[in-house]
């Protein structure tokens, strides 16, 4: 059906009446000429002036011609068919890919359909005009069913899609919950689960729980989180390998009435570099699957012996405290600057001293008598990168610490040496700082603001914009808005300020108090602040310069390796037009090489097919024009374990929710015949009405514009011939 219809962007009748106006003028003009010329001759004339006028007078009242086309559609279905890996195993109801050809020849998927749209979906999803045995490989090392349903919120309008038939086992190992985005679509969904509902004979790592940096001869705690099913007070063993090393062995008991196992170990790395710790659960007879046994983490160990320098204006009992710790740590080389009367020092640091200096502490330093040139020294080796920890005191010089204010974490505005006793107020919203974990729970909190008060001068900073203020102060109970801990981590510069000090007394009163109470299984808070914020201070990974990695550690074997890089200056400019590549290193010592490519914006992106199984090293550089800039390097390995392998159980919850919040309906693989009759029968499965729209601007119309032009030019051509003024 189609429908014409005309507008204007004016009144109607004053088009008219000026259409009409011009009429008139036109012939007034030519009722006396000179010369006089044939009545014929003004007709003509008075017609072309008349038209030309007319037509402009059109064009400025805009007139449109509107059509209308409406057509009605039939609705559709779209059929998406879960093609990833685990769609092919074999569980306690027999062998899945057996069942899901058995639903595509009935459903005539391989046939063509006008009423329906076809997709196989893993990672991501694919729409084919025809669906072949050649399409359908269940290769996907990665399915993503979120990204599939969301898809479909893409299909044209014209299509008029209505509702979707989904087949998978319901297994995601990517994107968002399904049930959000199905919910989001407003069709139906109408889903055949492929898979057993029953949980199989299993044992399954579930997951890893450690540091991804580790010290070199420091103990590294790491837990292992076991699932199982099917085995009732069994006992089997749990391996655990650095590298190809086994380091540690252990029975574990699989009881009755549980489903899972944590196992606690602890790790002391022996050398630099990067570790691949695995653990390995032996198999039972009768489990399913074994390939989900295993799983590995990447660590970097790096060097402990960091050189320490504890900076101080006078003695005081936080800096005896602090070398108790610091002291008991291997790899960890401790100095310290106390001043004495006036400018001098116990022990004098050199420049060299300086510059050797890898940590700087400050405790109640500097103070008015402190040299220029020791400050001036220290703030050269900050500018390079050089972590700072500053602690107040009470003869602290806050307006000489502005020296180094471009390094702290806060701006000074005023200090004034009047002393009093404050709690420290720790913030929820920074529970999850490094800095700040204890257990790593929420109950962390409440233990740090357990703590006992420590003393603080009446100082006052502006914290800056990139900075996190972990704990403000509370004095009688009362929150101030005043920061006491400050972290900051720019540019792969980091500092951390505590504005109090005497927190010795976080030692004295608080752990030590509890310990003569026999409650020896108290923790030491301030031996864990202490530590972990020279742990945070320490590890500059995550900021270097110079990034080249991989996407992950661990890549199935039909996956292609993508190497991500990016490249900075000293002045964390990006870096373009440079030469980046990667020597890859199986081990048995053969090398494929690979250049990544420019994507812009000191980024950098490269991939290598066809790796083998197995374990691989990488060294990769940075070079530009000619000289070398930096460079990284790392591990990977491939083919160890599908994520496709680690879920053996269909998702019926998932699946039937899917289902039913979207007005659709679940079927198992063998019971659904009537799935298409369902889907045709809902109120919702009908033809829409199509209306398309197409205007024509005959005001914007160049030849009409090239027509009154004409009729103009004519006009102007009779006259001249004829002789008129």
């Amino acid at each position: 059906m189609q429908t014409i219809s005309f507008s204007l962007i004016g009144n109607g009748l004053l088009l008219i009446l000026l259409v009409i106006i011009s009429l008139a003028f036109t012939i007034y003009s030519y009722l006396n000429t000179n010369p006089i010329i044939s009545k014929r001759k003004k007709v003509l004339l008075i017609s072309l002036r008349s038209m030309a006028l007319t037509i402009l007078i059109f064009a400025i009242f805009e007139p449109i011609i509107t059509t209308n086309t409406s057509t009605q559609v039939l609705p559709k279905y779209a059929l998406l068919l879960d093609n990833s890996k685990s769609m092919v195993l074999s569980d306690a109801s027999g062998n899945r890919r057996d069942k899901v050809m058995k639903v595509i020849n009935k459903l005539n998927i391989f046939e063509k359909d006008n009423n329906r749209i076809i997709g196989i979906f893993d990672k991501d999803l694919r729409y084919l005009d025809n669906l072949s045995h050649d399409s359908v490989r269940f290769d996907g090392v990665n399915t993503d069913i979120a990204n599939a349903i969301s898809s479909t919120n893409f299909i044209k309008d014209n299509e008029n899609l209505k509702s979707v038939i989904l087949i998978s086992d319901g297994s995601f190992n990517l994107g968002n919950n399904p049930l959000y985005e199905a919910e989001k679509s407003g069709k139906k969904f109408y889903i055949i689960g492929i898979g057993d509902t029953t949980r199989p004979k299993d044992i399954l790592i579930h997951s890893i729980l450690n540091n991804e940096i580790a010290y070199l001869d420091n103990i590294m705690p790491i837990t292992v989180n076991i699932n199982y099913s099917g085995f009732d007070n069994i006992s089997t063993k749990l391996k655990f390998y650095e590298d190809k090393n086994l380091i540690d062995e252990r029975t574990i008991q699989l009881e009755s009435g549980n489903n899972s196992i944590s196992q606690y170990f602890e790790y002391t790395p022996k050398s630099e570099g990067t570790k691949k710790l695995s653990f390995k659960v032996e198999g039972l007879q009768g489990e399913l699957n074994l390939e989900n046994n295993q799983m590995s983490k990447y660590v970097k160990v790096l060097k402990n012996k960091r050189r320490i320098s504890v900076f101080a204006g006078y003695a005081t009992s936080d800096i005896s405290f602090f070398k108790n710790i610091i002291k008991n740590q291997k790899g960890l080389e401790y100095q310290e600057y106390i001043q004495k009367m006036g400018a001098e020092f116990y022990n004098t640091p050199s420049a060299e001293d300086i510059a050797n200096t890898e940590l700087f502490v400050f405790i109640g330093f500097p103070i008015s008598s402190t040299p220029n040139n020791i400050m001036n020294l220290i703030a050269k080796q900050l500018s390079l990168g050089k972590p700072i920890l500053f602690i107040g005191g009470l003869k602290t010089d806050y307006q000489k610490l502005k020296i180094l204010e471009d390094y702290l974490p806060f701006y000074i505005a005023s200090s004034q040496l009047r002393e009093f006793e404050v709690f420290a107020d720790f913030y929820p919203s920074a529970i999850s700082n490094p800095i700040l974990r204890i257990e790593g729970d929420d109950g962390d909190i409440a233990k740090w603001n357990s703590l006992s008060p420590i003393f603080r001068t009446e100082t006052f900073v502006r914290t800056k914009p990139e900075s996190q203020v972990l704990a403000g102060i509370k004095i009688n109970n009362s929150p101030i808005n005043e920061p006491m801990i400050v972290s900051r981590d720019m540019q792969n510069k980091k500092s951390l300020g505590l504005l109090g000090y005497g927190i010795y007394k976080w030692k004295l009163n608080s752990y030590a108090s509890e310990i003569s109470k026999g409650r020896a299984s108290t923790i030491d808070l301030y031996e864990q602040f202490i530590l972990n914020s020279i742990r945070w201070l320490s590890v500059t990974e995550q900021s270097q310069r110079i990034r080249i990695q991989p996407i992950k550690k661990f890549f199935s074997e039909d996956e292609p390796i993508e190497f991500l890089a990016q490249i900075y200056d000293a002045s964390y400019l990006p870096i373009d037009n440079a030469l980046v590549t990667a020597q890859i290193k199986m081990s048995d010592g053969t090398t494929r090489d690979l250049i990544l490519n420019q994507v812009g914006n000191g980024r950098y992106y490269g991939k290598i097919d066809n790796m083998g199984k197995g374990d691989y090293s990488f060294n990769a550089k940075v070079e530009k024009n000619g000289n070398k800039i930096g460079g990284d390097d790392g591990k990977f390995s491939v083919g160890e374990v599908n994520a496709e392998y680690r879920d053996l159980q269909m998702n019926y919850n998932l699946l039937k929710n899917i289902a039913e919040f979207t007005g659709g309906k679940f079927y198992f693989d063998n019971n659904f015949d009537n799935i298409i009759v369902d889907l045709q029968k809902s109120p919702t499965f009908k033809p829409s009405i199509i209306t398309h729209k197409s205007d024509f601007q005959l005001w914007n119309n160049w030849l009409l514009m090239l027509f009154a032009i004409i009729l103009f030019a004519l006009e102007w051509f009779l006259r001249k011939r004829s002789g008129l003024l």
